[in-house]
């Protein structure tokens, strides 16, 4: 079984690639190959980018939504006082 891969070590594995295809000495063969590498590890970090914001999105919903009911306590709690 294949370990994932972290974000970081996808974008570092995607910038390694396009060094190497910038390179004028990589083959034309072996650059194909790298490209197709490229893509792969591309739309993993997409992804796991996509995955990321979605639960960044979840808490902060969440942590609004805390907020939100505290100050209706808070409003509540004023309106009771005599």
């Amino acid at each position: 079984m294949k370990k994932q891969q972290s974000f970081e070590d996808l974008l570092n594995a995607i910038e390694e690639i396009t060094t190497r295809l910038e390179s004028e000495k990589t083959p034309l063969e072996e650059g194909l190959k790298l490209y197709e590498q490229g893509n792969r590890l591309l739309q993993c970090a997409q992804k796991k980018l996509a995955t990321i914001e979605h639960e960044f999105m979840i808490i902060q919903e969440k942590f609004q939504n805390r907020g939100e009911l505290n100050d209706n306590d808070k409003l509540s709690a004023n309106n009771q006082r005599p």
